[in-house]
């Protein structure tokens, strides 16, 4: 009868252990599923706020791309100047030459591809470098100097025209991320403004 007895309490307590075994994961795996995408976040709206610098202002940077004339949505293969709903590029005079360097990282971009935040270099051999993977969702909206958006209204899917382009001041970032521990689901989603700093001239 002990024996039986002490069985059900070891049972019993070996259930409990599962189960707060398995709270303690999904608490873990949420914990990093919103570190990480904060990271990429971060990432990106550093990366944002340094758009378009151009020390010797020779206008040739930011979402600038006389090759890209913006029609139609999505960004061209090979385009260094591109906003979309779904992906930006864009360039900065790092070295302040005032020339758009194939080397180092005047050349940025950003995208979702395969469940992955990808940060790129456009315009050249595409060298992607994820981010945060579990992605969902991302999406980028761009604001003028007076907050309205470009366009107004912005639609599903769209890429910005050149003349678009130079109005930007500022670009929302949304990002939702996802993991699945345990056979539960945990979403997290994000959202925040960059400033742009160097408006085209």
């Amino acid at each position: 009868m002990a024996g039986a007895i002490g069985g059900l309490v070891l049972g019993a307590a070996y259930t409990m252990y599962l189960a707060n075994q398995e709270t303690y994961l999904r608490g873990e795996a949420r914990s990093d599923l919103q570190q990480s995408a904060r990271i990429a976040m971060d990432e990106v709206l550093r990366a944002l706020q340094s758009l378009g610098y151009d020390p010797r202002r020779t206008g040739g940077f930011g979402l600038r791309d006389p090759a890209n004339p913006g029609t139609g949505a999505g960004c061209p293969a090979r385009s260094v100047g591109c906003a979309s709903e779904g992906e930006i590029r864009f360039s900065l005079d790092d070295d302040g030459d005032g020339v758009l360097d194939d080397e180092g990282i005047e050349r940025v971009g950003f995208r979702l591809r395969s469940g992955a935040l990808q940060k790129f270099k456009p315009g050249a051999v595409l060298n992607p470098q994820p981010l945060v993977t579990g992605v969902t969702a991302l999406r980028f909206t761009y604001l003028d100097g007076n907050g309205r958006t470009i366009p107004d209204p912005p639609g599903s899917a769209y890429a910005l025209t050149p003349r678009e382009r130079d109005t930007v001041r500022r670009v929302r970032v949304e990002l939702t991320v996802a993991r699945t521990v345990g056979g539960e689901t945990t979403t997290f989603s994000l959202t925040s403004d960059a400033v742009v700093r160097n408006p085209l001239p």
